[in-house]
């Protein structure tokens, strides 16, 4: 398999020769397992970016996530259609549309926050994911950007009810009607054939009215 794999994509030109010493020695040559004749130096960006901005700075823009994290907590409890699923430990706020009163299951509750999740994303307005609590559907935000305000989380919200409340109404108005129990019920076809298992006195004295099946006289073992 290595050999296979190295030759693959090994190419060896003058410029790239391989030696026994200096910048060339060694026998393995990364290069030769992929496109990439050079690996990305990420710690770099790391190294430089603390020592432009300092660890101080970083430390409070995590703590200002981490602050944002529990207000958006505090909107989500103290919307009456918004349900909390998880308490909030670091910068992760697990939540669900719930309209509550019972009217939806957990199927239903699930199709539901899928779509208001998917309509979500596409209106631009914020871009949470989902997952899965103790089998409930949730959705997922995490707090990372520098850049969050804390209006930006009362956008979230607002929009959030808002497609909510609509799916919802849509919902409800494709759901058939059911029908009244007052409603007259079809009537009861005629009898076509009299049981055999009655008396020759008893299936004399039956008739049919209107649908129903009249006994003019009733069974000895009645």
């Amino acid at each position: 398999p290595d050999r296979a794999h190295r030759g693959t994509f090994a190419l060896v030109p003058e410029y790239l020769a391989h030696d026994a010493h200096g910048l060339s020695g060694g026998p393995l040559w990364f290069s030769d397992y992929g496109l990439q004749l050079s690996r990305q130096f990420r710690a770099l960006k790391v190294w430089m970016s603390i020592k432009e901005h300092g660890l101080d700075r970083y430390g409070r823009l995590m703590a200002r996530n981490l602050q944002q994290a529990q207000y958006l907590g505090r909107l989500v409890e103290a919307h009456p259609r918004l349900e909390l699923l998880a308490p909030i430990w670091i910068n992760i706020v697990c939540f669900r549309f719930n309209p509550g009163g019972g009217l939806m299951d957990e199927p239903a509750l699930e199709a539901l926050n899928q779509r208001l999740l998917l309509q979500l994303q596409e209106s631009g307005v914020a871009a949470p994911s989902s997952t899965h609590l103790r089998g409930q559907y949730c959705l997922r935000v995490a707090i990372v950007n520098h850049r969050s305000r804390t209006e930006d989380f009362d956008l979230l919200i607002t929009e959030l009810v808002r497609i909510g409340d609509e799916l919802l109404q849509q919902q409800q108005q494709q759901e058939p009607e059911c029908p009244s129990i007052s409603a007259p019920l079809p009537p009861t076809p005629p009898l076509t054939c009299v049981p055999s298992f009655l008396d020759s006195e008893t299936r004399r004295h039956m008739a049919h009215d209107g649908g129903r099946l009249c006994v003019g006289k009733p069974h000895p073992l009645a």
